[in-house]
């Protein structure tokens, strides 16, 4: 068998090599994208990408475009492989009190991003997945994204605490300083160390804020004086120690896969004549794409309050929870403003990257420690409920394996039971299958992981609902909730 590279075997610079590669259907979209790259240094570096949108752009008879089935068989074998996971499997090699936040959702608006791909056919690539060229964010990505999401959050948060005036010193001032640090420093907790970028960025507006505009310093001065400060704190609560200074952050991060590419044309506009001058084509994720938002809260660590410059690893269980319960509405608080308001990826600020707040299956906030008295509360689906509360009813409906029971078998449990499939029975079967068609099966399912002994799963079916849900479980924790 003879073996040759790629692009010497069925590249080409002619208008006849270009269509080759087009009418070779033993390449895939993404590999013919890589061939007529050669095209790109010559006069036929427009026919090329002219070739290349037609692959996104032109539609078959199902709806779709060569390079979204492409993706689709892609997304179908990076699964096959087990390398897109459910938080459940992350969750049960982690401590108690780990929790997991898991939902689909439906881009608003397209997503834009950058690859690293420096040979590509046009300017602008969104980024993909280096083996089986899906679109994705990843999980870097999303750290840095909801890490803005939440320095804006913190500026807010902060900007209702300082009083006006400001004290300008005194034990006022130290107070001030102690709360407006606690609150800075349950970001490092969550995210490590703060980035320059988010450094100078809080400094530089607490400065406007704390400091009197007589005072000599310039603002440099005024920003370094309580990043100065700022550490001292984190020393002293151990949130940092001499000898390891770096933080790694309670929050982590699942890649996204999305289902659909598509292109987006920018079109800047001359500010005098106001007519557009030099379309720029971007590729994207286009509005409707879907994908999977997915991250753990690992409390591995906790700063030794009491310790000095030490740091407890294994903290008792009432400090902890009163840690998760402060963390849990800054986590999804931010999360629900990342997606819905500020948006991820590049051009955020025109309105690029925002979701739906509706989702279109429910989302999961996964904690590991079995609440009972809060996972009743996650079933209400008129429908298969009264099956749910008589004991042993549901079981005569479903199979083990979660099949809804035909009604030959639902006569054959009757039986073995020493029972007759009379009309009443026959009635309840059809009542009980049209529950099961009704949305009871999704319902079902919920029962069955609200039921697991490691493991406290809430629903919620919007973004919007999310720091609700959060609310409600950091309340029960707060009664005493135990893992």
């Amino acid at each position: 068998m003879i073996r040759r590279e790629l692009h010497a075997a069925r590249g080409g610079l002619s208008i006849q090599d270009l269509a080759r590669v087009m009418n070779d259907e033993q390449l895939n979209a993404f590999t013919r994208a890589e061939l007529l790259c050669t095209a790109l240094p010559t006069p036929l570096k427009e026919l090329a990408r002219a070739h290349y949108r037609s692959q996104i752009l032109f539609i078959d008879k199902n709806g779709r475009s060569q390079a979204t089935n492409q993706i689709t068989r892609e997304l179908e074998r990076l699964r096959s492989l087990g390398l897109e996971r459910s938080i459940f499997e992350a969750l049960a090699v982690l401590p108690p009190y780990s929790l997991g936040i898991e939902f689909s959702f439906t881009l608003f608006r397209p997503y834009l991003s950058r690859d690293d791909d420096a040979f590509y056919i046009i300017d602008n690539p969104v980024r993909k997945e280096k083996v089986f060229k899906v679109p994705y964010v990843a999980p870097i990505s999303w750290k840095g994204s909801l890490r803005t999401a939440a320095t804006r959050d913190l500026i807010i948060e902060m900007n209702g605490m300082i009083p006006d005036p400001v004290p300008e010193a005194g034990e006022e001032l130290d107070r001030l300083y102690e709360q407006l640090w606690s609150r800075r420093a349950q970001r490092v907790l969550l995210f490590g160390n703060e980035k320059e970028a988010n450094e100078d960025a809080i400094n530089d507006w607490l400065a406007g804020q704390l400091f009197s505009e007589k005072l000599d310093d310039p603002d440099k001065n005024r920003s370094k004086r309580l990043q100065i400060s700022f550490d001292k704190y984190l020393k002293d609560k151990g949130y940092r120690t001499e000898r390891i200074k770096g933080r790694q952050g309670r929050l982590f991060f699942f890649p996204t896969y999305f289902d659909q590419i598509g292109l987006e044309v920018i079109n800047p506009h001359d500010r005098k004549r106001g007519v557009g001058t030099n379309p720029i084509l971007f590729e994207c994720v286009p509005r409707g794409a879907k994908g999977c938002f997915s991250l753990l809260y690992i409390p591995f660590d906790y700063p030794g309050l009491d310790l000095g410059t030490c740091s407890s690893v294994t903290p008792d269980q009432s400090a902890l929870i009163a840690q998760i319960q402060a963390d849990l509405p800054v986590i999804t608080r931010v999360i629900q403003a990342l997606f819905t308001v500020y948006g991820f990826g590049a051009k955020t600020s025109s309105g690029y990257g925002t979701v739906e707040d509706q989702l279109t299956e429910p989302g999961r906030l996964v904690l590991k420690a079995r609440l009972p008295e809060l996972a009743e509360k996650t079933l209400s689906v008129p429908e298969i409920e009264p099956f749910l509360t008589e004991p042993g009813s549901l079981e005569d409906f479903i199979t083990p394996e979660g099949n809804f029971r035909s009604e030959e078998d639902y006569s054959l449990v009757l039986q073995a039971r020493g029972q007759q499939y009379t009309r009443k029975k026959r009635q309840l079967y059809r009542k009980a299958k049209h529950g099961w068609e009704s949305g009871g099966q999704t319902t079902y399912r919920r029962y069955q992981l609200a039921r697991t002994s490691e493991h406290t799963v809430l629903f919620f079916s919007s973004l919007t609902e999310l720091p609700q849900v959060a609310q409600r479980l950091a309340e029960v924790l707060e009664n005493g909730g135990a893992a």
